[in-house]
């Protein structure tokens, strides 16, 4: 070290032998990674947190719009069925009219052949009965679940669609299938829309125009299948119960009921079968119409020769009814076409 007062300085003497300076001692070079790692995990925080709001406004934004929707729907006038062709006709006779909404409490009990007596409401379908402003139902004797869902509903309107129109009787069961010919579906539709004019009065003009609309479609259909029917007129169509009954009267066949009584088929048996199978061969059936094949159906096809030709009910959540009554009786055609007595 050469000191000269208040100048004085170091020597190294590895440095002014070879020009290289010393490496930098090992805390400085901790205190240069640390510097590194403190900047990179406030670069990472930064992010983690950009992306975090980020997240929490994008579920802001879909809150506030799923609010502003519910609000908009409990603003709504609530039109509640039960079935899927009285659902169609409410489409169609309030298409255009705006803050209408329209719901199906009962679409699956149908399809899963369930009992009307065992139906029973999910909370949402409670919910939907409180607030609804009108329930249009099939017939009162069918759908006898209704009475029990609203006897505490004062406010509640419950229209009966089957209003005034004269109903088939099957031994002393009443059918209830009005919607499974045109000619009663038809009825049906007038019905209702003269109920909901007296909901929406101010609408009354598109309701009769819907309305009109929607029937001549329908009424399309039918003077077509009477027509392509008349070779038919007064066969004898063999059924498993009275499902199709309005069906085939309207297009002048016979129906001929395998069973005596209306009975479901969970509950067919072998005396049933047994006398199914007399009605067959004395009227030389070679098909007849079901809803629903099951095992019982399968029996009376191997012990008759017979073969179960199956139709819609028209109760499934996507059916269209124009489209289903017209595969329906386009099924039946072909069966009369290619039967064999």
């Amino acid at each position: 070290m050469y000191n000269a007062g208040k100048y004085a300085c170091t020597f190294d003497e590895n440095t002014y032998r070879t020009g290289i300076s010393p490496a930098p001692p090992e805390n400085a070079k901790s205190t240069k990674i640390r510097k590194k790692g403190f900047l990179n995990m406030i670069k990472f925080n930064f992010l983690k947190s950009l992306w975090f709001w980020l997240v929490v406004l994008i579920l802001f934004s879909f809150g506030i719009i799923l609010y502003t929707i519910n609000k908009n729907k409990s603003n709504n006038i609530l039109i509640l069925s039960t079935i899927r062709p009285i659902t169609l006709a409410l489409d169609n006779i309030l298409d255009g009219i705006p803050n209408v909404e329209i719901k199906e409490i009962s679409n699956s009990y149908m399809t899963n052949h369930i009992c009307f007596h065992d139906f029973s409401l999910t909370p949402s379908q409670a919910l939907d009965i409180e607030r609804a402003k009108a329930i249009v139902i099939n017939n009162i004797l069918f759908e006898t679940f209704i009475n029990n869902l609203i006897k505490d509903k004062k406010n509640i309107n419950l229209f009966d669609s089957s209003k005034n129109i004269e109903l088939l009787k099957s031994g002393e069961r009443t059918n209830p299938y009005i919607w499974m010919s045109f000619t009663g579906y038809i009825k049906q539709i007038k019905n209702i829309a003269e109920f909901l004019k007296t909901i929406f009065s101010d609408k009354s003009e598109i309701i009769n125009k819907n309305t009109e609309n929607y029937i001549f479609k329908i009424e399309n259909k039918l003077n077509k299948y009477k027509n392509d029917f008349e070779k038919f007129k007064g066969k004898k169509v063999a059924m498993f119960s009275d499902e199709f009954d309005y069906m085939l009267l309207e297009l002048d066949l016979i129906p001929v009921h395998l069973f005596d009584n209306h009975i479901h088929e969970e509950t067919i048996s072998a005396k049933n079968i047994s006398d199914a199978i007399e009605k067959i061969k004395k009227n030389k059936f070679d098909f007849y119409l079901v809803s629903n094949q099951n095992k019982k159906h399968l029996d009376l096809i191997n012990a008759s020769g017979t073969r179960d030709i199956k139709l819609s009910l028209i109760t499934n959540s996507d059916d269209i009814y124009i489209d289903k009554m017209s595969e329906n009786i386009e099924k039946l055609y072909e069966a009369l076409l290619n039967a064999k007595y």
